[in-house]
């Protein structure tokens, strides 16, 4: 679903940010809620921008609760496939 992001660039979820319950790795090590503010592609590899990880977490080291609570148990997912966040330098997310 985010595969069309260029490199170096990111989506900003604008006012659509959300939060993600417990720990983004699906770990019980962290607890409480992250606020996710967008996606970007660094290095190759899509990651998740939030509160709790200005540096992305590796979107591929996500469990896959995380991954279905995320583009399945949000409305995200919808606005990402008809590509209506606009496209981002990373940093700006």
């Amino acid at each position: 679903m985010l595969s069309f992001l260029p490199e170096g660039q990111g989506l900003d979820l604008g006012q659509d940010t959300f939060l993600c319950t417990g720990g983004l790795d699906g770990s019980d090590k962290i607890y409480g809620s992250d606020k996710i503010y967008g996606f970007v592609k660094v290095d190759g590899e899509l990651k998740v921008i939030s509160r709790g990880t200005s540096d992305g977490y590796p979107i591929n080291d996500m469990d896959k609760d995380d991954l279905d609570y995320m583009f399945k148990g949000s409305s995200i997912s919808k606005k990402i496939e008809s590509k209506k966040y606009e496209i981002v330098d990373a940093d700006e997310v």
